[in-house]
């Protein structure tokens, strides 16, 4: 899911609706839904990531735009929590008698609505993983200063470009995960914050009794839990502090699978 800065519309993936749609619902309520085709009343929107003309669809009343390749599903501001309310209000309720759409919520009143909903944790979890990873695959210093001298001028060229493009993609996850930051409501980002901080504390805890307290995967970590510890106080908006994933603690304080975190 990525976050207009600009507009704070949002661009969703389908499998990724599919599963905030399916996490709305209570345990054990299994639900459907149905994007229905509608005539398109104003101007075609482009799909962002195709270019092509994208096709208006309804769900649950609520009007959004769909890639016609299946590249993703556009959502207006306030439209994406409207349609997972109205799918938890109603998850098997034949489309044909479904009441119309309530007024748009206002921004604030659609957060305040949904209370810590995992798929935002997830995507907040997967643009911070995704930015350990561009960062630390981005940075080519080093190898400018020794690694050049063994390689052809065709393969510093291509590592040049390499390096260039994944930077670019940090700085472009970077914008997305400030914009999403922004429409995260405070309880959500103090829980968030919080996950990390006993995150940081346990792996600290692992090093030092594996006598690697001052290693520099401890200096990383010690790092980030300083850094979170600021998030949480309101001072930095999140900490770029990237250590090895664990998956059984992941699961613990974050309740993400981290193999859903991998890219889309």
């Amino acid at each position: 899911m990525r976050a207009c800065p600009a507009c704070l519309g949002q661009w969703v993936l389908e499998p990724v609706l599919a599963e905030m749609l399916m996490a709305m619902l209570p345990a054990g309520v299994r639900g459907e839904f149905s994007l229905v085709p509608i005539a398109q009343r104003n101007e075609p929107t482009a799909c962002p990531t195709c270019g092509v003309a994208m096709d208006v669809v309804s769900l649950y009343r609520v009007e959004i735009e769909r890639c016609p390749k299946d590249h993703g599903l556009w959502f207006d501001p306030a439209e994406l929590q409207s349609g997972l309310m109205r799918h938890a209000e109603n998850p098997a309720q034949p489309r044909d008698e479904m009441p119309p759409a309530p007024p748009s919520p206002s921004a604030r009143e659609s957060h305040e609505s949904i209370s810590a909903p995992t798929h935002r944790r997830r995507e907040l979890q997967r643009l911070l993983v995704r930015m350990g990873r561009t960062n630390i695959g981005g940075g080519y210093e080093a190898w400018e200063g020794q690694g050049a001298q063994h390689s052809t001028p065709e393969e510093q060229a291509a590592i040049r470009a390499d390096a260039k493009a994944t930077l670019r993609q940090h700085d472009r996850d970077k914008e997305a995960l400030l914009a999403l930051i922004a429409s995260t409501d405070h309880d959500e980002r103090q829980a968030w914050a919080d996950a990390h901080e006993k995150y940081f504390s346990e792996y600290l805890s692992e090093l030092a009794a594996k006598g690697e307290a001052n290693s520099i995967a401890a200096e990383v970590a010690t790092r980030g839990l300083d850094e979170w510890a600021q998030v949480r106080a309101g001072k930095q908006p999140y900490s770029g502090a990237y250590v090895e994933i664990d998956e059984a603690r992941y699961r613990r304080y974050f309740g993400i699978d981290p193999r859903t975190l991998d890219d889309v």
